[in-house]
């Protein structure tokens, strides 16, 4: 039985007893002021559980559309038309992922139906020679200050086969239809990767020249 028949029904049932209880108050059979407080009790109840079954209704409704609206997102579907929007080639590698260059760079996303993110990957945006301990060490200070300040993941390994120390820029972000230009939005969360690079740049050059400088004075 749906609400909206038990809500009649009740209203019946209350709508009899409070004709009955006059009748019966009119012959003096029960005391006015005792029935009184039963019926505003009744009609409390049942008015609070009408208006929670609304509100739960309605909130159910809420989440039912936005959970149908992302459904099948189709999402490397929409990262693809981004990118030609852009006029970016896309290929498809071995492992599923989607690489495509944009102002000379080569960039990777990792993109799934199933999901309404994405990673968009800067790999080898940076090297610097394996055996370099003072770079090493430079790089290590200047990657770690960049994740603390920063909402793009830095984060560098070993590549023994050149012999050198590579680091990759990783950016997890929300990639939906319901974002306005979306081309415009990739373009801008890119621009924000060669920022960090500029930057990861410019602090090593930065340390060299301290670390100069303070050699210079002993």
């Amino acid at each position: 039985m749906k609400w909206s028949d038990k809500e009649t029904i009740i209203s019946l049932i209350i709508l009899l007893v409070f004709v009955v209880s006059i009748i019966l108050m009119k012959l003096g059979l029960i005391d006015g002021g005792i029935w009184a407080v039963v019926m505003f009790t009744m009609s409390v109840v049942f008015l609070s559980r009408y208006y929670i079954q609304r509100y739960r209704a309605k909130k159910k409704g809420e989440m039912n559309v936005d959970e149908s609206r992302y459904e099948h997102p189709q999402t490397r579907k929409l990262v693809t038309e981004t990118l030609q929007a852009m006029n970016c080639k896309v290929e498809e590698t071995e492992d599923g992922n989607l690489v495509f260059d944009y102002q000379g760079v080569n960039f990777l996303i990792e993109a799934s139906d199933e999901c309404l993110f994405i990673n968009l990957i800067w790999p080898w945006c940076y090297t610097i020679p394996l055996y370099d301990a003072h770079e090493y060490s430079r790089l290590r200070k200047v990657v770690n200050e960049l994740n603390a300040h920063g909402t793009c993941s830095v984060f560098y390994y070993t590549n023994k086969e050149t012999d050198e120390m590579v680091v990759h820029l990783k950016k997890h972000m929300l990639f939906v239809s319901d974002i306005t230009a979306l081309p415009s939005y990739m373009k801008g969360t890119i621009t924000g990767l060669f920022s960090i690079v500029r930057q990861l740049d410019l602090d090593m050059e930065k340390m060299r020249v301290q670390e100069h400088e303070a050699q210079m004075q002993e």
